[in-house]
């Protein structure tokens, strides 16, 4: 016997309250969702507290960390007050006051260098252009490596070499930098700064004249540009001299004695470091016989002493350029690493 049976929804959705429960449950849902939402902005918002936190003490520390190595003692901190966080410039256990100019400068060039690794780390300091003004004023002499270094450690970063497999060439992580000096040593030392890879043409050097009432930008002089002391500039003078063909035609026949005088007296010094007078050094660097072959003409076309010389020439001048050639030929003998050494510097 077949036995039916009838169910009849609409009655049972009646007795469940099913639609009742259903708009409650898309209440819910709805609700959870904004809950939700809300968990997840909060959790970003307490992620960037936490993440500035953390940078805030991170910057503290380096900021200490840069002062205390600038000014080569650790009686003056930065402490990170957490109410107004901010940071405190403290001498021990009191706030730092009537700071000396050395320290300002230490302090204002140690927050510089913060921010930048703050920008590193943040991937943007390729779009930076830094001009960085003289960070070397009212610091120590023996500050001038260590910032020269610093910058070099900065700015400058080590890629692999796409047209050389296996070798790696440097490259600048900002997009441009300016950097102005005061001070000679420490532009000699930024010329040695890496260059960046098919760029270093791109790498110009100038100078600001300074007249009574107007100052220019200009091209630095080749003097300075390309020589890195006085020194260098005199040996390569003397060099250039010697290469000459026909060095008795050249316009600086009757000059050179003069720049090989100066720098015989350099380098003799640097030999000998005494107080003796030129010639006695060079008696002793040199030796009796050579010494005298080389400075007794150089005196005499050094110092001026004879009336009859302002209308006539001297046949001591035809001598002049062996007095050169014996020079040189003694330093790359008798010297050679030095005679290297400068040879290397000018190019």
């Amino acid at each position: 016997m077949l036995s039916l049976t009838f169910f009849d929804s609409a009655s049972f959705l009646k007795q469940s309250k099913y639609i009742t429960k259903k708009i409650a449950s898309e209440k819910a849902l709805a609700q959870i969702q904004k809950l939700d939402s809300k968990v997840a902005a909060l959790k970003i918002q307490i992620d960037r507290l936490n993440a500035n936190k953390e940078s805030d003490a991170e910057g503290c520390i380096q900021f200490t960390s840069f002062v205390q190595s600038f000014l080569s003692r650790k009686d003056i901190q930065i402490v990170l007050n957490t109410g107004t966080k901010k940071f405190n410039l403290m001498r021990g256990s009191e706030l730092a006051q009537n700071l000396s100019e050395g320290e300002k400068m230490a302090i204002s060039f140690s927050h510089f260098l913060v921010n930048l690794k703050s920008i590193e780390q943040k991937a943007d300091l390729v779009n930076h252009i830094l001009f960085i003004d003289d960070p070397i004023s009212s610091l120590d002499s023996n500050h001038i490596f260590q910032i020269n270094s610093l910058l070099k450690e900065i700015l400058f970063t080590k890629i692999p070499d796409p047209s050389k497999p296996k070798q790696m060439m440097w490259s600048l992580k900002c997009k441009q930098v300016f950097i102005s000096t005061h001070n000679y040593e420490f532009f000699n030392l930024l010329k040695e700064m890496p260059k960046q890879h098919g760029f270093s043409k791109k790498e110009c050097r100038y100078f600001i004249s300074r007249k009574v009432t107007e100052a220019s930008i200009e091209k630095l002089p080749n003097v300075f540009n390309t020589f890195s002391s006085e020194y260098h500039f005199l040996f390569g003078e003397i060099l250039s001299f010697k290469n000459e063909v026909n060095k008795s035609a050249s316009p600086k026949l009757l000059t050179i004695p003069n720049i090989i005088r100066r720098f015989v007296e350099m380098y003799t010094l640097t030999k000998y470091p005494s107080n003796d007078e030129v010639d006695a050094r060079a008696e002793i660097v040199f030796g009796k016989k050579e010494s005298k072959r080389i400075l007794k003409l150089l005196h005499y076309f050094s110092h001026f002493n004879n009336i009859d010389r302002i209308h006539t020439h001297s046949g001591f001048a035809s001598d002049i350029e062996h007095a050169c050639d014996d020079l040189i030929n003694l330093i790359k003998a008798n010297d050679e690493m030095h005679y290297n050494a400068l040879e290397a510097a000018l190019n």
